[in-house]
């Protein structure tokens, strides 16, 4: 789980109901960051999709999930969706599907299990070449949830994080269900680089 440091409020309580909530399920997960006080590179956290963080063996994580609020002025959570040509080295032949709808899942979770709004049609199309879309070396979800400039979506922030925290956890979980129930994928029980 990614925790963005710029934000007006802290990301950590959500990112422990995550890691909390998807342990229980019988999920490894592994935070690239622990407090926001760390701010690795992008490549420095998809190190966590290997094991040992060592990039030069086969990534054992089945799922990135990079989780951050949004600011300029708008209201809602979304998913960043992938678009586009991605040539990194081991990716599927899926992964924009793949990765849109993981986004998809958690973003619904959220949205239905929570007071927080949805953003436009809950997939933000203007970043397809956002850096870690183009590092990752497996299926992607990155969240945009909630507006912390809007007083309203702040407050759901601060206020509903273990809801918030919980929903992600379900959210990936169902896809991750889906996958296994349709033939494709790994088990529910792999490990998501959180």
């Amino acid at each position: 789980l990614h925790q963005h440091p710029e934000l007006g409020f802290d990301l950590q309580e959500t990112c422990a109901y995550v890691r909390g909530r998807l342990e229980e399920m019988g999920y490894e997960v592994r935070l690239t960051r622990t407090s926001n006080s760390e701010n690795p590179s992008m490549t420095q956290r998809l190190k966590y999709c290997y094991p040992t963080l060592d990039t030069t063996r086969d990534p054992d994580a089945d799922a990135f999930v990079c989780i951050h609020s949004n600011a300029g002025g708008g209201r809602g959570s979304c998913y960043i969706s992938l678009s586009g040509l991605y040539d990194q080295a081991g990716i599927s032949d899926t992964y924009v599907s793949d990765g849109n709808e993981l986004g998809k899942y958690i973003n619904d979770r959220i949205v239905s299990s929570t007071s927080m709004g949805i953003s436009g049609s809950g997939a933000y199309d203007g970043f397809p070449t956002t850096i870690l879309f183009c590092k990752s070396p497996v299926t992607i979800a990155y969240l945009e949830i909630g507006f912390f400039d809007n007083q309203s979506d702040l407050n759901i922030l601060k206020t509903e994080s273990d809801s918030i925290g919980k929903a992600i956890a379900e959210g990936i979980n169902d896809y991750f269900t889906a996958k296994e129930s349709g033939g494709a994928g790994e088990t529910a029980q792999s490990a998501p680089a959180v």
